[in-house]
């Protein structure tokens, strides 16, 4: 079994750090802002790659996302982010996947 490595250096969204939200593989966190913008800031600690990135809003827009650029919440106020990461050595994958809302998340979710 291979040891969780964090695989980030630096993830911020609107400055704010949110290295901590990576404790496995599999991440699926949950950001709420009071912005209609977002700005993205990551980078690959030492020994990981970056593999694939892209950034949805709620009306299904598409791109790939880059990192220190801003991005606008769709009409209902949501984004979703996929930064998907492999280290270098034992092939180990990271699938992280940011969603990001102006507006509260709902109790009956």
């Amino acid at each position: 079994m291979v040891k969780f490595q964090k695989p980030f250096k630096t993830l911020k969204i609107n400055g704010k750090s949110h290295l901590g939200d990576i404790t496995s593989s599999i991440n699926t966190p949950y950001v709420t802002t009071d912005k209609s913008q977002v700005k993205l800031d990551f980078k690959a600690a030492s020994g990981w790659k970056i593999t694939s990135t892209t950034v949805s809003t709620d009306t299904g827009k598409r791109q790939k996302l880059k990192s220190g650029k801003t991005y606008s919440l769709g009409e209902r106020g949501y984004l979703a982010v996929s930064i998907y990461m492999q280290h270098k050595k034992n092939g180990a994958v990271v699938m992280n996947s940011f969603h990001i809302t102006n507006a509260p998340l709902s109790q009956g979710m």
